[in-house]
């Protein structure tokens, strides 16, 4: 094969790669479950089922040569700084990761980390991370699940957010009462303004 012939499968070969280890480094930084009341199947998989798609039709343009080098370093680097906020994320919130909305009964409530910037930083990177997936494929196939994605995720932020309430009470509404949402430029002026340490690192 010459260099021209070998770049695709290359590129498919590091992509896959990459996919791999992501997931490998959440099921690590995760690995310790505690169980708990469940919710948010429906959201949950629509998810899954947009990122799969995204993530398959950048596959599919890369394995074809249909990709422009543009694209693909510029959705290669936004969702590598996804997966890297995702997982420092992860690495805060640790065995109270789930994949549903799920709370349990020693739940703690964590405000460190990607956690004192902004209340929901695992949906904002998973969203960057779809979207990323539609830069690199450049095509409306990997655009529509993008757009599907931000959609249920705002939909998923207030019901997640309404089972917190229910559980942390006046703890919580305080918590995102100084911690935006998604807003991450808003979350870090206000992270700078509270000073190093946040108000509950006890109980993170």
């Amino acid at each position: 094969m010459s260099l021209p012939e070998l770049r695709e499968p290359v590129l498919v070969a590091v992509f896959a790669g990459a996919l791999v280890l992501r997931h490998l480094a959440q099921l690590w930084l995760t690995r310790s479950k505690i169980p708990g009341t469940r919710s948010g199947w429906a959201t949950t998989t629509l998810l899954f089922v947009c990122y799969v798609g995204a993530m398959g039709v950048a596959l599919a343009r890369v394995a074809s040569g249909a990709v422009a080098m543009w694209s693909l370093v510029a959705g290669g680097a936004i969702w590598a700084a996804a997966v890297a906020f995702r997982m420092w994320a992860l690495a805060h919130l640790a065995e109270q990761f789930s994949s549903l909305i799920e709370v349990r009964p020693e739940h703690r409530l964590v405000d460190t980390g990607p956690y004192s910037i902004v209340r929901h930083p695992l949906h904002l990177a998973f969203g960057l991370e779809v979207g990323a997936f539609a830069m690199i494929a450049f095509s409306a196939w990997a655009a529509a699940p993008g757009a599907l994605v931000w959609a249920v995720i705002i939909a998923r932020n207030r019901v997640e957010e309404a089972a917190l309430r229910a559980h942390f009470g006046r703890v919580y509404d305080e918590y995102a009462a100084r911690v935006p949402s998604m807003d991450v430029v808003r979350g870090i002026v206000r992270r700078m303004r509270r000073g190093a340490r946040p108000r509950h690192e006890d109980r993170a």
